[in-house]
């Protein structure tokens, strides 16, 4: 053979190489995907599965398909995942409520050893609201002072026992020493409407499905937690400014597998699920809903996991919440 007979053999090969990576890619995932959401649809965590879904199977070029498995917080939806085979077929969407069921409600799979962190998606700061036609309060520390000179006298609303925003107030009454009656709802909307039309008088929550009542002036934030400040609300100061400290968990949201998922698999999902998250109309919809789009990479979000669930580790220790 020829030096240009080689020459030409090699960038054929060459060629043909190239060729096959994106469909070997593509041929990884032969039939449509699972996206396990652990709750009931309507809410905030399915909207966001339902939205990312779409864009993800854009990516992908295959069907991501929303899986709603609710009850015992998010646990049996968790469970689910957790047990499925680790061939891809089978993802879930995964926020902080991970960390505080397999504390309060132990369902035989590890909040972390169980999964494959695969991306992040989006957070929200936590907000404490209060009602200022039934507290008189427009700072923390009036909040504090009040509380100190008619103790239990006040009330909070939670979205039920062993919600985020139940364990959140728990850990800063306990921190800060504060004497405030618990009054749990069925579920975030609820709780938040509570502080609104005047049955309790705060919550601490993040802001979905308050942003129609934001406009009402029945709802006032006084502070929020994570490193700086919400978009949202660029004159209400964090809990560190405050000097609150251990106060900087936000709710948040990503795309986890069942652990052993194989390394050309997790390296599609990671890559099809980072460019998801980038879609214009993604960021737009989330954004309406004040979720901030944060793009990290897989190490990133893992390390922030390992973060998340310690703090709620830590506040579930200091609180001694149990399920009910």
């Amino acid at each position: 053979m020829t030096h240009h007979a080689h020459r030409r053999h090699f960038c054929l090969a060459l060629a043909a190489l190239a060729a096959s990576g994106p469909l070997r890619a593509q041929s990884l995932f032969t039939r449509p995907i699972e996206l396990v959401v652990p709750f009931a649809p309507g809410g905030l965590v399915d909207v966001i599965g339902r939205l990312s879904a779409d864009t993800l199977s854009k990516e992908l070029g295959q069907s991501v398909v929303v899986k709603n498995v609710p009850g015992a917080g998010g646990n049996i939806g968790y469970s689910r995942l957790a047990k499925a085979p680790a061939d891809g077929y089978t993802l879930g969407l995964v926020g902080g409520g991970l960390f505080i069921n397999t504390v309060i409600r132990p369902s035989g799979f590890d909040a972390v050893k169980s999964f494959r962190p695969i991306g992040h998606l989006g957070s929200q700061a936590f907000v404490l609201f209060v009602n200022p036609t039934r507290i008189a309060a427009t700072t923390l520390a009036d909040v504090r002072s009040l509380i100190s000179k008619e103790p239990e006298r006040y009330t909070y609303s939670s979205g039920g026992i062993g919600a985020s925003s139940h364990v959140l107030m728990e850990y800063l009454k306990a921190t800060q020493n504060l004497q405030i009656v618990h009054v749990p709802y069925n579920g975030q909307g609820p709780a938040i409407n509570a502080v609104f039309s005047g049955e309790v008088d705060m919550t601490l929550q993040t802001v979905t499905g308050a942003e129609d009542l934001l406009r009402t002036g029945r709802l006032k934030p006084l502070a929020v937690t994570g490193t700086t400040r919400m978009k949202l609300f660029p004159d209400v100061p964090t809990f560190g400014e405050l000097g609150v400290q251990d106060m900087e968990v936000v709710g948040w949201s990503g795309l986890v597998a069942p652990a052993g998922l194989p390394e050309p698999q997790t390296a599609k999902l990671v890559d099809a699920w980072n460019r998801s998250i980038s879609h214009p109309e993604l960021q737009r919809a989330l954004e309406t809903r004040s979720v901030e789009v944060k793009l990290m990479t897989q190490q990133e979000f893992a390390r922030s996991m390992q973060k998340d669930k310690g703090f709620w580790e830590r506040a579930l220790a200091k609180t001694g919440i149990k399920a009910v």
